[in-house]
């Protein structure tokens, strides 16, 4: 007799569908959240960054929620059916709100309804889809396609929402995605998978974990976390670096010039210089640079590839930096109230940079710290690693505020980012001289045979 589920790829699909849909909801609604805070919050330029990162970090806190529901109350699927639903009833409130200029619901929406609703989900859908496979080889798969999935859903939306919310209305803008969100939603309950019970019990996982069982057997979980944290708190110095592109890169590009062809880019589009620049770092990676290391047996462990990723985030600031002090020089004579005559283009660099920094900083901790969990801590270690992301949004809009000589509340013209940027270039290389010092202390390495991945 046919199995109840469908195996592998076959219900795997189905997950993807959902994340791609899930991307696109999430980035689709807050492609341009400083521009949202700012018109319908009332708030200024300067308050509406710092919102953003507090935003952040709510997001990365509410993963918590989600994996002890999973793991102790729900399982995965009815975590993400409540999840999704919790979702899609804040886009509904926040479409609401856009339409009413209702700043009463936008706020509550914005920062705890939506940050649980997702935060239920981005616990339990990699999770998920890795459960509906048996071996190794087609897991590791999983998690490559899963993050192209994210990649897309964030790229189309960036292109999409983000553009309708800046030309035709934020109430348009925020429709799109919630109907998105409801066909993924559709799509997923239709469908039916392998589940895995809510326990933490080794017993109830699959054949593949029998590395992640040895390690239990070996280890005590106070010496995983030793290994694994130090890396994890580290990552938050890029992550501190990461935020900017919706934030202080966001109200740098809206000062620039952004005709292009004689009409107004959308800031919310260069937003998708950073997936695209990511998906071709991947293929450059894993395509030619990796195989060639590896088969040289001078693959760089990942604490080394997290270290060069710090490496590459410190040029990424750096780019920031000369192109703010071009942004100012280029201002024209009694235009200090006026955008800039440089082009938005010139901040390609420093999206490049970032996105390189990402696939080795975010792909590489993911790998890091699922190979040493064991079965009992995987949920856990993923939102211990979310919430590091939270940590690094809190900072983030903490230092937006006490950096306000730097950064005004209204004109970046009449203060100086490119010191900001400089500041956030010397914490990238601190963090990669944390990273070597990891090295040095003899943090086991992974096996280099497995391709990169970011879970989300």
């Amino acid at each position: 007799m046919a199995p109840a589920w469908a195996p592998g790829w076959a219900s795997a699909g189905y997950v993807l569908a959902l994340q791609a849909c899930l991307g696109f909801a999430y980035y689709g609604a807050t492609a341009n959240m400083v521009l949202l805070l700012q018109i319908y919050a009332g708030v200024t330029e300067n308050r509406a960054e710092s919102l953003t990162n507090y935003f952040g970090a709510v997001v990365g806190l509410t993963p918590l929620v989600g994996g002890f529901l999973s793991d102790k109350l729900l399982g995965c699927f009815h975590t993400i059916i409540v999840g999704g639903l919790l979702f899609a009833a804040s886009l509904v409130m926040l479409t609401a709100a856009a339409f009413w200029h209702n700043k009463a619901l936008l706020m509550p929406t914005l920062f705890v309804i939506l940050p649980l609703g997702y935060g239920l989900l981005t616990s339990n859908v990699n999770v998920f889809g890795a459960h509906q496979f048996g071996d190794g080889k087609e897991k590791t798969s999983w998690f490559s396609w899963f993050y192209f999935s994210i990649i897309m859903g964030s790229i189309l939306a960036f292109l999409l929402p983000g553009m309708l919310q800046q030309n035709v209305s934020f109430a348009v803008g925020l429709a799109v995605p919630c109907a998105v969100l409801l066909l993924g939603l559709g799509i997923f309950a239709s469908a039916q998978f392998k589940f895995a019970p809510p326990s933490t019990s080794i017993e109830h996982e699959s054949q593949d974990e029998n590395l992640a069982i040895e390690l239990m057997q070996d280890k005590s979980n106070g010496q995983i976390w030793s290994k694994v944290l130090p890396a994890m708190l580290l990552t938050i110095v890029f992550s501190i670096c990461y935020c900017q592109m919706q934030t202080t890169w966001y109200v740098q590009g809206m000062w620039m010039n952004r005709k292009i062809f004689a009409e107004d880019m959308p800031v919310a589009y260069m937003m998708c210089a950073d997936p695209l620049f990511v998906m071709l770092a991947i293929y450059i990676l894993e395509s030619f640079v990796f195989p060639r290391l590896r088969d040289a047996g001078c693959m760089p462990s990942p604490l080394a590839r997290m270290g060069l990723g710090m490496g590459f985030s410190f040029c990424g600031m750096c780019s920031a930096y000369h192109v703010e002090r071009l942004r100012l020089r280029t201002l024209s004579p009694g235009g200090l109230n006026q955008p800039s005559s440089l082009s938005i283009l010139f901040q390609i660099p420093q999206f490049a940079f970032v996105a390189v920094a990402e696939v080795l900083v975010y792909t590489t901790i993911q790998e890091y710290a699922f190979s040493l969990a064991p079965a009992s801590m995987k949920s856990t270690i993923n939102a211990v690693n979310l919430l590091c992301g939270a940590i690094a949004n809190v900072i983030a809009g903490v230092m937006t505020q006490w950096c306000s000589a730097w950064i005004p509340s209204s004109n970046p013209n009449l203060g100086h980012y490119d010191h900001f940027y400089l500041l956030l270039g010397v914490l990238c290389l601190i963090g990669g001289a944390g990273f070597h010092f990891l090295l040095q202390m003899g943090s086991p390495k992974k096996s280099a045979n497995q391709p990169i991945y970011r879970s989300v």
